[in-house]
């Protein structure tokens, strides 16, 4: 089950990205929409729907990562756990939240990695010509602020209602 609502400047910034994430997939589903209308009434697709489609979701995921962990909403598998003590699921929580804290953290630094050489070689999309150099930074940047939460979320105190 998801968390309340935390505060703070990082959930702030969790929330902000969330949003974004929110309105960017919005974008990108009313340009698929345009274009597969367009396609039916003039047989003409906006050119690089796909680009648009592909790199735009893929932004809109990777921009809600950080709310969906600091909400507890990722997907949790607790087969072995539903009926173990809450001191034991904690703990497994808190384990996996800093497996996950440190993907996230080896996935910035490689899509960092990466954003450089995009750009140092110029690569772009194939029909559009979008740079690819700018979306993977920004998605290094959600890996980055995904593993401070992952971070603050392994380690946040236990709820004072559960034993």
């Amino acid at each position: 089950m998801a968390e309340p609502a935390p505060n703070g400047a990082l959930a702030s910034l969790a929330r902000v990205l969330a949003v974004l994430g929110g309105l960017l997939m919005l974008l990108v589903a009313l340009v698929s929409s345009y274009s597969v209308v367009q396609r039916w009434i003039t047989t003409n697709p906006v050119q690089g729907d796909f680009e648009i489609v592909s790199i735009g979701g893929g932004l809109a995921v990777f921009l809600c990562l950080p709310w969906a962990q600091q909400r507890g909403a990722n997907i949790l598998v607790d087969s072995f756990t539903t009926h173990a003590p809450a001191w034991l699921n904690r703990g497994l929580d808190a384990l996996w939240s800093l497996v996950y804290a440190l993907f996230c953290a080896v996935l910035a630094w490689r899509m960092t990695l990466g954003a450089q050489d995009a750009v140092t070689s110029n690569t772009t999309s194939m029909v559009l010509a979008i740079p690819f150099g700018w979306a993977m930074a920004l998605a290094a940047g959600c890996f980055a602020v995904t593993a401070v939460v992952a971070l603050a979320t392994a380690f946040k105190p236990a709820p004072q209602n559960q034993e």
